[in-house]
């Protein structure tokens, strides 16, 4: 047996494309340790200084699929996922134990209420 009716009208939607991202600031904090002496220090960060290495610029897709009911409420799910290696690895060639990549990943839910 299935309801019909206005009341389980339904609409679906969906997305996939790219982001474009800019990063304009903020602050961060890294644990710091130094292997000789066994000890770590907290040094703080402005994120995108010289000293913290990061890239400004970000690159990535994002997926998105959403539900409308009764042409008042929203709710979505989404997943962005970064391309672009955020991690400026010749600003810190010092840095010899840094392996792998630092790509940036969001996942979003969202319930709108349209009036």
């Amino acid at each position: 047996m299935f309801l019909n009716g206005p009341f389980f009208r339904e609409d679906y939607r969906g997305s996939v494309g790219p982001y474009f991202a800019y990063g304009i600031g903020g602050k961060m904090e890294v644990a710091e340790s130094d292997w000789y002496y066994d000890s770590y220090e907290n040094t703080k960060y402005n994120t995108f200084s010289d000293d913290s290495g990061l890239k400004r610029f970000d690159l990535g897709l994002g997926f998105k699929a959403g539900v409308e009911y009764k042409k008042n409420y929203q709710l979505s799910i989404g997943y962005d996922f970064g391309l672009i290696d955020a991690y400026n690895k010749s600003k810190n060639e010092d840095d010899y134990d840094v392996t792998g990549t630092l790509k940036n990943s969001n996942f979003k839910v969202s319930l709108a209420y349209m009036f």
